[in-house]
């Protein structure tokens, strides 16, 4: 399986951060890319623009090329995502977690380099520069979570933005099945390009989305969350919105166990390297 490096940073300026106000982490995502290329430019020592703009691709924004028979969707899976939050009431402190899935940990000291150039360069409309500082780095191994009976529930701390499930997209609320479908295809697809490959091979899938179908389930707060932000790039408006709240399942959840090791640090649906369908999980009784 792929491993899990995550860099913790903490974020600080004189001035409350302009960060995006509901996914604060979908800001710098942006500011990232645009002090990658600035990293690849300048200090990398790749010479050739095609070969900078082929590797830039590759790290910030990459596309099947065919290779990998275990790979389907055109835009695959970034080797890396993004967490975060604000560690003070006056906005001028955040703490962000970047995890690397699997081999994205070689581009671990690049990627350093490239946040330090992000805060230099600054963040937001208004570019606001801020300091930055790497407060930890540790691996971390998914284990099998505790389970003796009892419902599971779901805290969708961001908006879990066009979570589909057979052509449906769910927003108002989440049912399993959905749920671990999504990330069951989405960890299959990470250890399919940077781990072992052998993740999505070991899970009978369809004996997963039958059990998965006679796990009941209720919204207990929240719905659907309405959420945009301006791309700079693409000069048009992207949607973010989806559910965020929380969701409680009800059944036997011993058949998902492996797959629910990874819903604590894996994001789900569209747009996750940008922090959204950041979940937090729990049993109870």
């Amino acid at each position: 399986m792929f491993s899990l490096h995550i860099q913790r940073y903490e974020l600080s300026a004189k001035e409350p951060l302009q960060l995006h106000r509901v996914i604060p982490t979908v800001t710098l995502r942006g500011a990232f890319g645009y002090a990658l290329a600035q990293v690849l430019a300048r200090g990398s020592g790749v010479e050739s623009l095609l070969e900078q703009v082929a590797l830039y691709k590759r790290l910030f924004k990459p596309e099947n090329d065919g290779s990998n028979p275990l790979v389907q969707n055109r835009d695959v899976a970034r080797h890396f995502q993004m967490r975060g939050v604000y560690t003070r009431p006056d906005q001028c402190s955040f703490l962000l977690d970047l995890t690397l899935f699997g081999k994205g940990k070689e581009c671990g000291a690049f990627f350093r380099q490239v946040m330090e150039v992000m805060c230099l360069m600054g963040v937001g409309a208004d570019r606001q520069e801020c300091h930055c500082l790497l407060v930890s780095e540790r691996e971390v191994d998914p284990s099998l979570p505790e389970y003796d009976g009892g419902d599971l529930a779901v805290q969708f701390v961001t908006p879990c933005n066009r979570l589909t499930y057979h052509r449906q997209c769910f927003q108002e609320e989440v049912p399993f099945p959905a749920l671990l479908m999504r990330l069951a295809s989405h960890v299959s697809e990470l250890d399919a390009l940077y781990g072992d490959g052998v993740f999505g091979g070991q899970l009978d899938w369809h004996g997963l989305e039958e059990a998965a179908l006679r796990v009941g389930h209720l919204r207990v707060a929240g719905g659907h969350f309405s959420a945009e932000r301006w791309s700079t790039r693409s000069l048009h408006v992207q949607r973010l919105g989806g559910f965020m709240g929380e969701m409680r399942y009800r059944g036997d959840f011993r058949p998902f166990l492996p797959v629910l090791a990874y819903l604590p640090y894996v994001n789900v649906g569209h747009f996750n390297e940008g922090g959204c369908g950041w979940c937090r999980m729990k049993f109870v009784g």
